[in-house]
């Protein structure tokens, strides 16, 4: 079993944002389900609508663990992300 690395919260945290902004998921269906290999094939073909979402969501999918990791460009993607729509 690896150790646990920073990257594996980074995908997650993106789940936390888009229900924030969505006010669901993709797999929100399947909650309580026993349809587990539904809801990780869902998970896994999913990719954020949102451009900065997308972007971070992507950099933490193509890490590699002994890679650094840019927090600050992650902190403006947030960012981004969280501003209105104009």
């Amino acid at each position: 079993m690896n150790a646990p690395h920073v990257l594996d919260d980074l995908e997650p945290l993106i789940y936390v944002v888009e229900y924030l902004l969505r006010g669901c998921l993709p797999w929100g269906h399947l909650v309580g389900s026993q349809d587990y290999s539904a809801l990780s094939e869902l998970q896994e073909s999913w990719v954020p609508e949102e451009p900065s979402l997308r972007e971070f969501f992507r950099y933490t999918r193509d890490r590699q663990e002994d890679d650094p990791v840019d927090y600050k460009r992650l902190r403006e993607l947030l960012f981004r992300a969280s501003e209105p729509d104009e």
